[in-house]
């Protein structure tokens, strides 16, 4: 589901995805939530994708207990 609203948000905004990789994408989200998981010292990360400056952002943040 999140990486197709990137995908979506994206293509929406008029910027390419051709190099964008499912499989690297699924990767990068499970370590960056691993890190962060650590450094917050929470079990729950949730991300939002939105537009920051013109450009599609993946945001994360601490989620709810």
């Amino acid at each position: 589901q999140l990486f197709k609203a990137i995908v979506e948000a994206k293509q929406k905004n008029g910027e390419n995805i051709d190099s964008l990789d499912p499989l690297a994408f699924k990767k990068f989200v499970q370590d960056e939530t691993k890190r962060l998981q650590r450094s917050l010292d929470c079990k729950k990360i949730q991300y939002v994708v939105n537009v920051e400056k013109g450009k599609v952002k993946l945001k994360a943040i601490r989620g709810e207990s």
